[in-house]
This record gives C-alpha cells, structure tokens and sequence, in this order.
C-alpha cells in the first residue's frame, strides 16, 4: 500500500508540474494575442506581442518534445558514431542561442565509437548545457572527458551499472556554483530544480534517453566547485 501511494504520489506531482506548464504558456499565448489584437492600429506593438506569443508556443513544443521522450518505449535508432568528432560538433550546435559557452575538449585518442540515436542524443546533450548554462557565472566553461574503462568507479556506487564490459565514459563538469548534497539525490526527479527557468524535465528525460542505450548518468558535486555530469555507454565494437 505505501510503495502504490508513493506511485500515486509520485504521478500526482508529475501531472502537476505538467498542467502547471501548460497553463502557464495558455496563459501567455491568450495574453499576447489578446494584446496583438488590441494593438492592431499599431503595427510596431502588434509585432511584439505577436512575436511573445510565438516564443510561447515554442515553449510548447519543446515541453510536448520532452514529454514525448520521457514516455517513449521504442528502441533507439542508434548508428556508430566517433567519440571526439560528433561531441565537438554537436556541443557547440546544441549551445547557439544559449549564452556565451566555452568547451575544452579532453578525448582519449583511439576510442571505440558509440552506437546512438542521434535525435534522442542531441536533446539530451540539450538538457546538460543548458543546465550549466543557467547555473554557470556570466561565461559558461564546459571541459569535456571522454575515455574508455571496464570498471566503473566509486562514483558510481548510486547506480545499477553492471560490473565489468566495455564502457564509455563521458564527464562534462562545469564552472557553476555547484549542488547541495541534499539535492544529489533527487534531481532527476521531475520538476525537481536548481533554477528556475526551463521545464524541470531536463535530467529525467536525459536518465530516460540513457535507460534505453543501456547507459547510465550520474551527478558528482561539491558546493563552489561545479558539477560533472558522468555518463556510461556501452562501447561499441565492430
């Protein structure tokens, strides 16, 4: 009966959340239309408010975009990609529009590529930049590792990663503020947050894209000295 309640609860405040953020974008898109509408003798002004509207519903769509994720049961499209090469074009892409960030790249020479779904993988590497992005001082540093293991480390007691295998490792860690300790365990939870920007969404639906790669992620902070976000992936061999 509590583990039924916990679900219970649980879906309660994930429907919450949900209907929080739709009401909040109606909220907008009515508002900025009834302005628009209002205005129409003043084209300068309609043009604002039309344009407020418009970012609103792309609000939607990029709620919608990740709900879509978080629910999809379907196996990934993967196709083998190297290491280094794609996350040195896909980050820099993934960060356009979202505020002044660096990358310092640290990728091992002569790893074995991933196999990935290239839609569902460049959301989630979406979701971590611009966590860091929100969280990081005026200019964003991002140092990206990348290295190949077969046994996992401490830092990834919390996890369920299965002993032994061939593993990718990839650690992005950023110049941020950093996490309480007593939010380590709960942020990918939805709707669970540091800022208060963005849908509350971002680390769930990036554990839910990792789940269906056979992979992991992890978080390891302390205050003041940033964040790393570890992922594990299965190495892939031709």
């Amino acid at each position: 009966l509590d583990k039924e309640q916990c679900h219970v609860d649980r879906m309660g405040l994930f429907a919450g959340g949900v209907a929080h953020h739709i009401n909040n974008i109606l909220t907008s898109i009515y508002g900025g239309l009834s302005l628009a509408s209002a205005s129409l003798a003043e084209p300068e002004h309609a043009a604002r408010y039309i344009e407020s509207t418009q970012k609103a519903a792309e609000r939607a769509g990029e709620l919608t975009a990740q709900l879509a994720l978080l629910a999809r049961r379907d196996q990934p499209v993967r196709q083998p990609v190297p290491v280094g090469r794609y996350l040195a074009e896909a980050l820099p892409r993934v960060a356009e529009n979202g505020g002044n960030v660096t990358f310092d790249f640290r990728i091992e020479n002569d790893l074995p590529d991933m196999a990935i779904d290239i839609y569902q993988f460049e959301a989630l590497l979406k979701h971590l930049v611009r966590n860091s992005v929100f969280a990081a001082p005026k200019d964003c540093r991002i140092t990206v590792t990348a290295s190949a293991i077969d046994k996992p480390g401490p830092e990834w007691e919390r996890e369920p990663v299965e002993p032994g295998g061939n593993w990718l490792e990839i650690v992005f860690t950023d110049n941020g503020p950093g996490i309480p300790p007593q939010m380590l365990g709960i942020v990918f939870e939805p709707y669970i947050s540091g800022h208060t920007r963005g849908t509350g969404l971002g680390l769930p639906v990036s554990r839910a894209i990792l789940k269906r790669h056979g992979g992991y992620i992890t978080l390891v902070s302390n205050p003041d000295e940033g964040v790393q976000v570890r992922i594990l992936l299965p190495a892939f061999r031709r």
